[in-house]
């Protein structure tokens, strides 16, 4: 079940991604995405807002192909919408559909390449050993948790505490290269 702060994030999503696979100005309708985002996340839309202004029409779509997903079901090994998704099929769906395959595991997509966190772009890959995640900007996330939860939208804080020192965190950028940042607790 979808939480209702979560709820109204898929729908703006895919709209953003249908406007802006069709040519449309989508403007207007990423601030409903931002706004959405962060309402679920519990955190200020401008705290979102450098990255999504930031971010080239790939890693929007990534973005906005994932967010289309919130509240499918967690479902191990799952990666496409009418199965379910764990963690690592999220992100390497969201990047298959613009031409960048990453491995379906979590521990292979932390193990590329990579820039610090401070860094960190739109869409970018970030986790922690047996976990990855995609990161929105402003401390936030878009994941699937783990089994009997659905894909979300969370500030990144919450997963402090599985964040070793140093703490792994991985991204790619649509420019096909991939980073592997240390990260910085948010």
């Amino acid at each position: 079940m979808v939480r209702p702060l979560q709820a109204p994030v898929a729908p703006a999503a895919v709209l953003a991604a249908q406007a802006l696979r069709s040519g449309v100005p989508v403007d207007a309708l990423l601030a409903g995405v931002v706004d959405a985002v962060a309402t679920a996340a519990e955190v200020d839309a401008a705290l979102l807002l450098p990255a999504w202004r930031a971010a080239d029409p790939a890693q929007l779509v990534v973005a906005l192909d994932a967010l289309s997903q919130v509240g499918v079901p967690y479902r191990r090994l799952g990666d496409r919408p009418e199965l379910g998704f764990d963690c690592s099929g999220l992100t390497s769906w969201s990047w298959a559909n613009v031409g960048v395959e990453l491995p379906h595991a979590s521990g292979g997509q932390l193990a590329l390449e990579g820039h610090h966190a401070d860094q960190a772009q739109l869409a970018d890959l970030v986790g922690y050993p047996g976990h990855v995640m995609l990161y929105l900007g402003g401390g936030v996330i878009v994941h699937a948790p783990y089994s009997g939860t659905t894909v979300e939208v969370q500030a990144l804080r919450r997963h402090a505490d599985h964040f070793v020192t140093p703490a792994f965190v991985a991204g790619v950028t649509s420019r096909n290269a991939f980073v592997m940042p240390r990260v910085r607790v948010f």
